[in-house]
């Protein structure tokens, strides 16, 4: 019984991941979006607290202290224990135009954590498209390592060990060697792949399930419609939105701030009395002004980088765009035309070597064959690569 639940354990362990799990763990457990999160609560906690006052000023005094007898203090009505509280209150929108700068701060904080799932997401795609990509150049190798080593015995059992047959026996091993060396290479770079996933899902990753279908390339009018979805676009928006809060409180701080006070007075031979005050802050040093022009030309430069990231987004998606074209193309003009073509020749070339003709045509149409099977595969795997890249240029995360 308990090696059978070894055995359940270990199947449990093996059982391969698919994307859209990854993604979702990783959302859930990666460092980098955890900090973020944090930092999205840090701006609400400067949200919650912009409605408040500064805090108030509460202030202890003894007047009136007579040298000749400092103990006594019934010796006239001017010698008071006072106890007095001080507030500054800020001017009519104040407090309302530092709300709404906190509330575009958090929004940029927020996009900077739609950004970086959008990129932890399009790292997940492309390292499982580069496994399903392994996964198939292995079986591409592994199949035409088998045809050879069958063409081989072939060959060995029904032609007699001429000069020239045997060197092509000779060359058709060496191609199995290197074949050998290519797959183990693969397993190699199939393993990198998997420790990056592992990192980047915050799981034992030991397959991954992926499914991909024939390239088909979405209309280029849609892939730019979704543009405005793009998080660096939407982070640098709401900063600027932030600038302009930050302008406008800058404008207002130029305005007179009241402040309010009140003391009580003790006396000990008088009777206690209350008094009140107001003040005003001044600004007269020019600091306000100065301030106002700081944050109009941050605004300015905010405006300019809004304006600069969505003509940097619209030449990168167009410079995506061709690559998915390309790589379409690619994988097409393989699959209906060249395979076809080879498979012909194939035909003829496999019916001379079984009759005891010269290997080598077999061999070198053998590579031929493995070179644009695997130049096929790598399309196809480029192309869904390609496509996580304007994923996460248009903010879809799934």
């Amino acid at each position: 019984m308990r090696y059978l639940a070894w055995l359940f354990g270990c199947s449990c362990l093996l059982q391969a991941h698919n994307v859209e799990t990854l993604i979702s763990r990783a959302m859930d457990t990666h460092p980098t979006i955890k900090a973020i999160e944090s930092r999205v609560n840090a701006a609400q906690s400067a949200v919650d607290r912009a409605d408040n006052l500064s805090d108030p000023s509460l202030n202890f005094r003894i007047n009136d202290i007579q040298f000749q007898d400092i103990s006594n203090r019934s010796i006239e009505p001017m010698q008071t224990n006072s106890v007095s509280i001080t507030q500054k209150l800020p001017w009519f929108g104040k407090r309302e135009a530092l709300k709404e700068s906190e509330r575009a701060q958090k929004e940029v904080v927020f996009a900077s954590l739609k950004e970086a799932q959008a990129t932890l997401a399009e790292r997940i795609k492309k390292n499982s498209a580069q496994v399903w990509m392994i996964n198939k150049l292995v079986t591409i190798v592994d199949k035409t390592s088998s045809l050879a080593r069958q063409n081989i015995e072939l060959s060995e059992a029904y032609n007699t060990l001429k000069n020239n047959q045997h060197a092509s026996i000779l060359a058709s091993r060496l191609v199995l060697s290197r074949l050998k060396t290519e797959h183990s290479q693969l397993e190699s770079d199939k393993q990198t792949a998997l420790a990056q996933l592992s990192y980047l899902s915050g799981m034992e990753v030991e397959e991954v399930d992926v499914s991909m279908q024939e390239p088909k390339i979405p209309s280029f009018e849609e892939l730019h419609e979704n543009l405005v979805h793009n998080y660096r676009l939407e982070m640098l928006e709401n900063i600027k939105r932030k600038q302009a809060r930050l302008v406008t409180s800058a404008q207002l701080d130029q305005n007179i701030d009241p402040i309010v006070q009140a003391e009580y007075s003790q006396r000990q031979a008088f009777k206690d009395y209350v008094s009140v005050g107001i003040g005003f802050s001044l600004p007269i040093y020019g600091t306000q002004e100065s301030i106002v022009e700081q944050r109009s030309a941050e605004l300015l430069a905010a405006q300019s980088d809004t304006v600069n990231l969505r003509e940097e987004l619209e030449a990168e998606l167009k410079a995506l765009y061709a690559k998915l074209e390309n790589q379409q193309r690619i994988y097409h003009i393989i699959k209906d035309e060249s395979l076809p073509q080879i498979e012909h020749m194939f035909d003829l070339v496999r019916l001379n070597v079984t009759s005891g003709g010269d290997m080598s045509k077999y061999i070198d149409l053998l590579e031929q064959k493995l070179a644009l099977e695997k130049e096929m595969v790598r399309a196809q795997g480029s192309f869904y690569m390609t496509m996580a890249e304007i994923d996460r240029l248009t903010g879809k995360i799934k």
